[in-house]
């Protein structure tokens, strides 16, 4: 669990925080951000479920779901299991 955290918090520190600040000088924007697969701590293997995302940008109301992990999305008002109604809402 401790390399997923140290991945995500890079992740998130050098690529996705850098492209959010881009994106905030535009007008209008939308961001998504998703895994490819839902990962089971307890199985340590990936398994079929809603994957995490963070969804940001106009139009996009804010949720007050904090965590971008599996057991966050499962209390998620936006629980996406085919990925392609994820892309739906995010492109409306």
């Amino acid at each position: 669990i401790k390399s997923k955290i140290r991945l995500i918090v890079y992740f998130d520190s050098q690529i996705v925080g850098n492209v959010a600040k881009l994106l905030e000088k535009q007008e209008e924007y939308r961001l998504l951000v998703c895994t490819d697969t839902a990962t089971s701590l307890r199985k340590k293997a990936a398994v079929h479920g809603p994957v995490p995302f963070l969804m940001a940008g106009h139009g996009v109301e804010p949720e007050e779901n904090q965590g971008f992990n599996e057991p966050s999305m499962s209390q998620s008002k936006r629980s996406f299991r085919d990925g392609y109604k994820l892309m739906e809402t995010f492109l409306k």
